[in-house]
């Protein structure tokens, strides 16, 4: 299906400031999510929400190519711990949430497994900020897959007649396309 996200992450050159280098290494965080399910109340539930996410932790390695035009190309490699997560919760307002005792937070699956990915991008040349910070556009795109997990089907979160949460599992392969549009800041 179709997820939306934010990654944010940092690279350094591996000699510091002794010499300049094409190669960066670092660490990515990335946050996707793949929508909402909602549950209407009954007389043994109140409304519920289930919200379907993944996590990814990645040490990367990013290689810039020898030569230079207006843009900087490069190559990048992630690998790392990757989390399905499924949270189900009482569907309050921010009313409610203000007056009322009973816990949010009905019910929690996570699998993790290894991830991994490819990409190939490019940023524009630094332009100044301030005489602190420079900036510059990126775009990347990739793929990433990783090891099989265990997740909640969507619209398969069901209430029984006695106010227990019954789901369907699924199992997963977890491979995507991946186009990311940033900035990046040096």
């Amino acid at each position: 299906g179709l997820g939306f996200g934010f990654s944010a992450g940092f690279g350094v050159n591996p000699f510091g400031k002794k010499r300049s280098s094409l190669l960066l290494v670092g660490l990515d965080f990335t946050y996707h999510t793949y929508g909402r399910d909602k549950i209407e109340g009954n007389n043994v539930s109140p409304p519920l929400k289930t919200t379907f996410n993944q996590y990814l932790i990645l040490p990367s390695i990013r290689v810039y190519a020898p030569f230079q035009f207006s843009q900087k190309f490069f190559l990048e490699a992630n690998g790392g711990l990757q989390v399905f997560s499924a949270r189900t919760k009482i569907d309050k307002t921010a009313f409610d949430t203000l007056n009322d005792e009973q816990p949010e937070l009905i019910n929690s699956e996570n699998d993790t497994g290894l991830a991994y990915g490819v990409f190939i991008g490019t940023h524009s040349r630094k332009a100044k900020v301030s005489d602190l910070l420079q900036a510059s556009f990126q775009l990347k795109a990739g793929y990433f897959t990783g090891e099989t997990l265990r997740y909640v089907k969507r619209g398969s979160v069901q209430v029984d007649a006695d106010g227990f949460i019954n789901y369907e599992t699924g199992y997963t392969q977890p491979a995507m396309f991946v186009i990311q549009l940033g900035v990046v800041l040096h």
